[in-house]
């Protein structure tokens, strides 16, 4: 069973070159998005996806990476440039190893075990990096009309995998599991409070003794 966007798909069959759900439940999401996005993946040729994406009436694609904290950072992009970019990558600004959380810019963003190996900083003016789009992240965005989303990797000068990328960490930490013959399975960990208080309550306390 797959599960997309809440989407929980019990099969799913190919007809006359497309994709079909046969059966699921859509938990208040459209299931049309699930179905495009599956028909998507299954495109060989970057020219496939673009002509897709236009009869999709998709004007411009969110591509996104992550950052050495694991937030999710991203941009816009048109289909014009997106063509450029499923096939040579695109720059991506390189401050994205370069600040917290919250957006503060470090003193120094260093690397591997030498402290004299410089990420990036001022002494660099933060430049872009490449970024390589990975296609088998490719979906439709269902709080966003006409909006799909790619998830992006980030390579060096070289055209090799940056060893600060946390996605290209993760790769070599899987393979590196798989060889030694372990499935790697990891989910998200949720915690939050809740208070017996209302929108109004909280104001009225200034957030405090709740």
């Amino acid at each position: 069973m797959d599960t997309e966007f809440g989407l929980n798909v019990v099969h799913r069959a190919k007809n006359d070159g497309g994709i079909s759900i046969t059966k699921s439940t859509s938990n208040g999401l459209d299931a049309s998005l699930l179905t495009k996005t599956l028909a998507a993946r299954e495109l060989v040729s970057h020219a496939d996806l673009i002509a897709h994406l236009k009869l999709n009436n998709v004007q411009n694609v969110k591509v996104g990476a992550f950052d050495t904290d694991g937030i999710l950072r991203g941009k816009y992009i048109s289909l014009d440039k997106l063509e450029g970019a499923l096939t040579g990558g695109f720059g991506f600004c390189d401050v994205v190893f370069g600040w917290d959380s919250a957006d503060v810019l470090y003193d120094v963003a260093s690397c591997g075990q030498d402290p004299k190996k410089m990420i990036t900083g001022w002494h660099t003016g933060y430049p872009d990096t490449l970024a390589k789009l990975d296609l088998s992240t490719f979906r439709y965005i269902p709080w966003e009309a006409d909006t799909a989303f790619i998830l992006s990797d980030f390579y060096d000068s070289e055209g090799q995998a940056l060893e600060i990328c946390p996605r290209q960490n993760l790769k070599k930490v899987v393979a590196r599991a798989r060889q030694m013959g372990f499935e790697p399975m990891a989910a998200c960990e949720f915690e939050f409070f809740f208070f017996k208080e209302t929108p109004k309550s909280v104001r009225e306390k200034s957030y405090k003794n709740l």
